[in-house]
């Protein structure tokens, strides 16, 4: 049997998993395909972090909403990542270079240990790194 596609997304596309926002069904295509085995997801610890911290700030989420979106998010069991002293180092290079935020960069190294392609909605991520494995999600293809 062929092992699942391996795919890295940042919090612009799981935060889509709970909010209607554009490329939503993109987003939900992403984790019904995970749902469904045909991909692996991966990435970094920090992932529940940002997309708690987002949905912290949604007039529209309650408190249980919130803790239901984390349960729910932490219940997917995504392949979440440490960052090593090496990919540290890298984020902080990447970060400098390209004038990021070190939370933006570390799925950019996450993508890139794991050679996989990065799906984000993040138009600053895209514009500045223009690398050819950080796709925007609205190009993302459901298997």
């Amino acid at each position: 049997m062929e092992r699942p596609k391996k795919i890295a997304v940042d919090a612009s596309v799981a935060i889509k998993w709970y909010n209607i926002e554009q490329h939503t069904e993109k987003a939900l295509a992403i984790r019904e395909d995970y749902a469904k085995q045909k991909i692996d997801l991966v990435a970094p610890y920090l992932l529940p972090y940002e997309v708690g911290n987002a949905l912290r700030y949604n007039p529209d989420f309650g408190l249980d909403d919130l803790r239901s979106a984390l349960r729910d998010l932490l219940a997917m069991q995504i392949s979440f990542r440490v960052l090593d002293e090496q990919m540290c180092e890298d984020a902080v290079e990447l970060a400098c270079k390209f004038g990021l935020t070190f939370y933006d960069v570390s799925y950019v190294v996450i993508s890139r240990v794991e050679k996989c392609p990065l799906y984000t909605a993040d138009d600053e991520l895209l514009n500045k790194t223009k690398d050819e494995m950080i796709i925007h999600l609205g190009n993302y293809i459901a298997l």
